[in-house]
């Protein structure tokens, strides 16, 4: 499977949500309009840093068997700019698809590998137990509070981390890997790539209707145009009680 392919199963993947009542949405918004995205390739800058160090350790594994990070659009964002990536520096890969016998391993980067997401990355370690494996690559990822991954680490090991604290948490394990400060994979995805997205996917206009509706209504009660989105999950860092100038009533 090419990286396409991935990008496409995946996206699909995250349409296939709950449908919210059409009923509802069409009482309090109007006819629904036609969205785009204006993207150009002159509005983006080019980063400026060395791959050197990621090409010192993926160019002797091509073709690379890779599994990208499973998580949220943002990892999904975070899997495509590794294949823009690849493809910018010809590295061959494929989409690792649970058969025995890998030698090489390449992980896509990500925030998993923290205790949050401990249930989440077990299954990851499992696979890195692989007695066939004799290089894995683990690309730039956030690490805190993962006693379990810094156990199996040895020698096979490079793992990128894209921060300091990330970097100086895996440092100090003295396991045997390389471990390797690099940038966020991220900032590799490519203008060209983005202009090929500039339309909601018509499974997906009922949620933005519904969320612009939410957003309008709210801008009329409060006068403000700006809204804070909050995460709720395991990554949250707290109530609203401790992000002064937010009211604790917002329905957000």
């Amino acid at each position: 499977m090419n990286g396409l392919k991935y990008l496409r199963k995946t996206v699909g993947a995250f349409a296939r949500l709950p449908e919210l009542s059409l009923r509802h949405v069409e009482s309090v918004l109007s006819p629904p309009r036609q969205v785009s995205l204006n993207l150009h390739l002159t509005r983006f800058m080019p980063t400026g840093f060395s791959t050197e160090a990621l090409l010192h350790a993926l160019s002797p594994l091509s073709p690379l068997t890779f599994l990208p990070n499973n998580g949220n659009m943002g990892d999904l964002v975070i899997a495509q700019s590794e294949f823009c990536f690849f493809g910018k520096h010809r590295l061959e890969f494929d989409v690792y698809n649970g058969k025995p016998g890998t030698r090489h391993l390449v992980y896509g980067g990500g925030g998993i590998f923290v205790k949050e997401w401990k249930n989440a990355y077990r299954p990851v370690l499992e696979l890195f137990r692989a007695p066939s494996l004799e290089k894995i690559v683990i690309l730039p990822s956030s690490f805190r509070d993962c006693p379990d991954l810094i156990e199996i680490l040895d020698e096979r090991f490079t793992v990128f981390c894209r921060e300091k604290k990330s970097y100086e948490y895996m440092a100090a394990s003295g396991k045997g890997a390389r471990v390797v400060l690099e940038n966020d994979m991220a900032f590799h995805l490519t203008a060209e790539f983005l202009e090929g997205i500039n339309r909601i996917d018509r499974s997906r206009r009922t949620v933005y209707r519904h969320v612009r509706s939410l957003l309008s209504r709210l801008s009329l009660r409060t006068g403000y145009k700006i809204a804070c989105f909050l995460r709720t999950d395991a990554e949250s860092r707290g109530s609203l009680g401790q992000h002064p100038g937010i009211d604790s009533t917002l329905d957000l």
